[in-house]
C-alpha cells in the first residue's frame, strides 16, 4: 500500500482550521473564544503528530503555538478525570 505524503505547511495552517474550532466552541458553548485553552492533535503514521495549542500567558496575552513532532506516543485511555479540573461537568464524548 502507496503511503500518502501531506504538504507539512499546510497541515500546520489547517491544524486549527474552520472545522476543528468550530466543534471546540460547540462542546465548550461559547461562541468566541475568551479564557479557553485547548490542545489539537492531528495524529500521522510513524508516530508523526502536529500539535496546536491556543495557550494564554500569565501576562494575558493568548498565543497560538504550533509543533510538529516525529515522536508521538499516546498511552490508552483511562477512565476517570484529572482532580484538578471541575468534577460536576459530564464527560465529554
Amino acid at each position: 500500500m502507496e503511503i500518502r505524503h501531506f504538504d507539512t505547511g499546510q497541515e500546520m495552517n489547517q491544524a486549527l482550521g474552520d472545522e476543528i474550532i468550530d466543534n471546540i466552541k460547540k462542546v465548550l458553548g461559547v461562541t468566541e473564544f475568551t479564557e479557553e485553552e485547548f490542545t489539537v492533535i492531528t495524529p500521522f503514521n510513524d508516530n508523526q503528530a502536529i500539535i496546536a495549542k491556543r495557550v494564554i500567558e500569565a501576562n494575558g496575552v493568548v498565543n497560538l503555538q504550533i509543533s510538529v513532532t516525529n515522536s508521538l506516543w499516546i498511552k490508552p485511555h483511562r477512565d476517570g478525570v484529572l482532580d484538578i479540573y471541575q468534577a460536576d461537568k459530564e464527560p465529554i464524548s
